[in-house]
């Protein structure tokens, strides 16, 4: 379980859980010209001082005020949401790793897809490990190969093999996206009597 209070728990506007959000993103919504959400509930021991040195509490729970079908709706993209759909799981070496060792991987590289649209993003990227992205580069899937001798340990039994993707990615729903990062996040205090 990772501890993160950076992070804000977005309910429906029945106030039912749907996605956990960062603090950014929740000011995005806040604050932009129609605001999306609206605050309930802050954190107790978090805060923001802003420019002229006032002090605001941190946002805990926020609720969108429109009603999302979450069972029947795609997860937007998004690199978390990425990380999520793959269990915070690198696709190629199957390590588990920390959300700030993990990055995005397009399967098929940029520079060789034509069509580049929100609708296949999701089925063209893939959670990767920093290593493993590296190794892979702007290679097809079939050409890319571990190093002989990678530096990493946990590669050593296949380094100079093919780099192979062990899960073809999909489109995933918004409920099942929130499963799996509630059951990534430590839950905190503020959360607890909304889930």
């Amino acid at each position: 379980m990772i501890i993160k209070k950076n992070r804000v728990l977005l309910l429906n506007s029945d106030y039912q859980p749907i996605d956990i959000i960062t603090w950014k993103k929740c000011f995005i919504k806040l604050y932009s010209e129609k605001p999306s959400i609206y605050i309930i509930n802050y954190y107790n021991e978090e805060g923001f001082i802003d420019g002229r040195g006032n002090i605001h509490p941190a946002p805990s729970v926020a609720v969108s005020k429109i009603y999302l079908d979450i069972n029947s709706k795609n997860a937007p993209y998004t690199k978390m949401n990425v990380f999520a759909r793959d269990n915070f799981t690198c696709q190629y070496c199957l390590q588990k790793f920390r959300i700030s060792e993990l990055t995005v991987d397009h399967i098929n590289p940029k520079s060789k897809i034509l069509e580049k649209t929100k609708s296949n993003m999701y089925k063209n990227i893939t959670t990767s490990c920093r290593p493993c992205n590296t190794y892979k580069a702007d290679n097809l899937l079939g050409k890319a190969r571990y190093p002989s001798s990678p530096k990493e340990k946990w590669l050593k039994k296949i380094g100079g093999q093919l780099i192979v993707l062990h899960a073809s990615p999909t489109i995933p729903l918004r409920s099942s996206i929130f499963k799996k990062k509630i059951n990534y996040f430590n839950i905190p205090d503020e959360w607890r009597e909304y889930l």
